[in-house]
């Protein structure tokens, strides 16, 4: 299994790109490994890409996320549409 996360904390919070997670899952498809994206921070992550949450999770097998660490305002104010944008691909 291959761990992935976005943003990453131990650099700073620097946002990975799309294109290295679809570097990474070409070598994860080559070597019949699974990838999790620890994505505690994943909506950060893509609005700062300018990219949906969705361009990172379709290239996972698994994720997680923290919605305590969202920096958008409160989840009681977030419209159920912008949950949609999390789903995860289906196989």
């Amino acid at each position: 299994m291959i761990c992935l996360e976005n943003t990453q904390n131990r650099c700073g919070g620097r946002v990975i790109p799309v294109s290295y997670f679809k570097s990474v899952r070409k070598l994860a498809d080559e070597h019949n490994l699974k990838v999790h994206l620890d994505g505690a921070r994943i909506l950060n992550a893509s609005i700062a890409a300018g990219v949906e949450p969705s361009e990172f999770t379709s290239l996972v097998d698994s994720v997680n996320m923290c919605f305590s660490k969202v920096k958008i305002c409160h989840l009681s104010c977030v419209k159920k549409e912008y949950f949609a944008l999390l789903a995860l691909s289906t196989p």
